[in-house]
């Protein structure tokens, strides 16, 4: 008898695991899982099978319909693996090289002093100014009907791009969306049809596509939303472009392709390490980004992940792969964090395997070294505004002693650590602020470097704004904006479709407003145009008409 109880306890301990497994999980989703919320699918993958799987919320508020884990999602940006992989699948046929010049396939690209590579495409290092960002300055709506030709035309109107080939890493839609014109000039077919018959047949992704005519009806996808006063609103797009975004799926068939990444059933171990190439810059610089795909670290453990993002629908894909352990979250509401979730997710069900030393966390790290005395008399001539690209902090002396504020900066105390330094304190991304005559630069722990000059602030009269009224063109925009003073502020009127926006002065003849800093051109007082810096389009020129 007590042989039998201590069989029925030994098989009964994994159940009840598992059964404490899954609460934890259903509570990290508690306030989805309601009849009147849009929501997401979660599901866990451990050796090649679904251990967790499970639908919150609704995938259609108007029909009362509940996501279940075999709703389809659009995935944003996690589509970009996708289009890696039929890069790779070209390459590993012999019908492209990784480090081609993409004339080579798209003749009509500008070209450059540098030629634009595939793998400059695959890392995001291209230099290309992101298109959705150029075409919403062109009038056009992310609800709008717009095609893969009219964005073609956009990109290659640009005669210039944010930085040379290889300099920098700029994440891009540009360049994902480029591959998918490489793919379909090389192999002769859509992408949908080459991803369909190479990775969607072969892994037996039933439920998974790749969208390019908004009139296509997707069985069983959910709407997306978004969060209004008293309530929900939906969040359509007819975009048609694909390449950095639009795959269609579940997180049934994710885990379908999560597991190829052990087999090597679609590309072999070839197409895995083309994947998980971390890019480089010309420098040397080793970047974390791969093709589709980033490379990172949760608590001690190697991850694989990426995240997407379009209209009301979010997604995140993270992969242990030491662990052999999945976690994707795809949500139809815009409010959410899938990243964030599926981390919390995999802290439940990996936690005897992640490290609980602080080490291990991202910023985590104790900072042990010693503050040393400075005198408040010495401090001051370190107070003042600082500006590095469109970000302006300011260094102020309270108590006797420095702080740091500024718009997307976490404030905080300086402590002092001597010659200059001083760490930053008051949580958030840890860093040291480095002062030197009229500069000072942030020093982030991965190697980061944001270099500030100091910078007067700059406050207009009245009378001196209006200079800079008037209509401007941009032949790479192929659209004008038109600058009005409104009340007292120079303002952005009367355009196709963006809203009236107010320009903020940031510096001498340079405004900051919802697209970036505009810096004018001037002589004599007289201004001829300005150039516009957004956060993924910079340098886009505007000649006064």
């Amino acid at each position: 008898m007590l042989g039998v109880i201590l069989a029925t306890l030994i098989c009964a301990a994994p159940a009840t695991d598992a059964l404490e497994l899954r609460a934890k999980t259903d509570a990290l989703f508690a306030e989805w899982n309601i009849p009147d919320s849009p929501g997401c699918a979660v599901a866990v993958y451990r050796d090649g099978a679904i251990v967790y799987e499970r639908g919150f919320g609704q995938a259609s508020l108007e029909l009362s319909v509940p996501i279940t884990p075999q709703t389809v999602f659009d995935i944003g940006s996690t589509s970009k693996q996708f289009t890696a992989a039929c890069i790779g699948l070209l390459a590993l046929d012999k019908q492209l090289g990784l480090d081609d010049d993409i004339r080579k396939f798209l003749p009509e690209m500008p070209e450059l002093a540098k030629p634009i590579t595939v793998r400059h495409l695959l890392n995001h290092t291209s230099g290309l100014r992101d298109y959705i960002e150029v075409m919403l300055l062109a009038g056009f709506r992310i609800q709008d009907r717009t095609t893969c030709a009219e964005t073609y035309a956009a990109i290659t109107r640009q005669k210039t791009g944010n930085f040379a080939p290889g300099e920098r890493h700029l994440y891009s839609n540009t360049g994902y969306f480029l591959l998918a014109q490489i793919v379909e000039r090389v192999s002769k077919k859509s992408l949908r049809d080459f991803a369909r018959e190479r990775i969607f047949d072969p892994l037996e992704m039933k439920h998974t596509e790749i969208l390019d005519d908004c009139t296509h009806v997707v069985r069983n996808k959910a709407n997306s939303y978004s969060v209004v006063a008293g309530g929900f609103a939906t969040e359509t797009s007819d975009w048609e472009q694909t390449g950095d975004g639009a795959v269609q799926t579940t997180v049934g068939d994710l885990q379908r392709w999560d597991e190829n990444f052990y087999t090597g059933k679609v590309g072999g171990p070839e197409l895995k390490a083309i994947l998980l190439t971390r890019g480089k810059l010309n420098d040397g610089a080793q970047l974390d980004y791969c093709a589709g795909l980033v490379v990172g670290e949760q608590r001690g453990l190697a991850t694989v992940r990426h995240g997407g993002s379009w209209v009301g629908f979010r997604a995140e894909f993270l992969r242990f792969p030491a662990q052999h352990v999945s976690v994707v979250c795809l949500c139809n509401l815009g409010s959410m964090n899938p990243s964030a979730l599926a981390d919390r997710v995999a802290e439940v069900w990996l936690a005897a395997e992640m490290s609980h030393d602080p080490r291990s966390e991202p910023g985590g790290a104790a900072d042990t070294r010693p503050a040393v005395k400075i005198e408040a008399q010495h401090l001051v001539p370190l107070v003042g505004r600082y500006v590095y690209d469109d970000i302006a902090v300011r260094i102020e002396l309270d108590n006797d002693a420095l702080t740091v504020s500024g718009t997307g900066v976490r404030p905080g105390r300086l402590t002092p650590l001597g010659n200059q330094r001083f760490r930053r304190e008051g949580g958030g991304t840890p860093l040291d602020v480095v002062f030197s005559s009229d500069s000072m630069r942030f020093e982030f722990r991965d190697g980061r470097r944001w270099e500030f000059k100091l910078s007067e602030e700059w406050k207009p009269a009245a009378g001196e704004l209006a200079r800079f009224v008037g209509n401007y063109w941009s032949d790479e925009v192929g659209a004008a904006l038109e600058l009005e003073i409104v009340e007292g502020v120079l303002t952005v009127v009367r355009h196709r479709t963006l809203d009236t926006l107010q320009l903020t002065p940031f510096s001498k003849d340079s405004f900051t407003c919802d697209l970036g800093r505009l810096t004018f051109r001037t002589a004599q007082q007289k201004v001829s145009g300005f150039t516009i810096d957004g956060g993924r389009a910079r340098g886009l020129t505007y000649e006064r008409r």
